[in-house]
């Protein structure tokens, strides 16, 4: 979910959410953090729960700024979850985490790619590198294109990347208080999510969207979110 801006009260309903709904993962962009450390984080993540982040780079000028960091991605888990961070290339036109999720056993995975973007010349290159994780990719995040608008060429391009790579995108409501579906969720051609819902938390211009996902036709269910500061 875009989030724009984990402040304490966007971290309080987002916690929330994540326990009440009983999520496995929830993945957040824009989330204006600077580091790990960051309170807006530790107040996100629930008890039992762990996460992963990547924040935007601040320039050398910028280290000693007080002003907020924009952009930031963090992913937040079950503890009971095996996560590790997967390599990708560097980019400068996005913000993109790649991670390995895991049940205990490590018999069942699935690699999770969240990006946020405002453009997304290098999005070929990043899906090349995921793609090869050997799990079960799923992509999650804000893209910034109008893909339900069929003479957007940013959209015509994105699905004809995504065509490239045997991936399809499940979101077709609007996930933006404009009307506008700027998220997105893609998979594998082999895998369908299932209870995907998208509804507003009333803390960004984003809407949260959920979904389920059964890995490697297991019994149980990896279910994934994702909320965007990111729209």
């Amino acid at each position: 979910m875009n989030v724009r801006s984990l402040n304490n009260a966007t971290s309080a309903v987002i916690e929330q959410r994540i326990v009440s709904d009983q999520l496995d993962v929830f993945a957040a962009v824009e989330t204006r953090h600077d580091d790990a450390a960051s309170p807006s984080l530790l107040l996100t993540c629930p008890t039992n729960y762990q996460f992963i982040e990547h924040a935007r780079p601040r320039s050398n000028k910028q280290q000693m700024s007080t002003t907020t960091n924009h952009g930031g991605v963090a992913v937040f888990y079950r503890s009971a979850l095996k996560v590790s961070r997967l390599v990708l290339p560097e980019v400068t036109t996005m913000e993109c985490m790649a991670s390995k999720i895991a049940d205990q056993s490590r018999s069942r995975s699935v690699a999770l790619l969240v990006i946020y973007s405002e453009f997304f010349d290098e999005l070929q290159l990043v899906l090349s590198f995921a793609t090869c994780s050997g799990c079960e990719l799923v992509v999650a995040g804000d893209l910034n294109v109008h893909v339900d608008v069929a003479s957007d060429s940013s959209g015509a391009q994105l699905l004809d990347t995504l065509q490239h790579h045997d991936l399809r995108r499940h979101v077709t409501v609007p996930t933006h208080n404009l009307g506008h579906t700027l998220d997105v969720v893609i998979t594998t051609e082999y895998s369908t999510p299932t209870a995907l819902d998208v509804c507003d938390l009333c803390v960004s211009d984003h809407f949260l969207v959920m979904f389920s996902l059964h890995v490697s036709q297991a019994a149980a269910t990896v279910r994934q979110a994702y909320q965007e500061t990111v729209g």
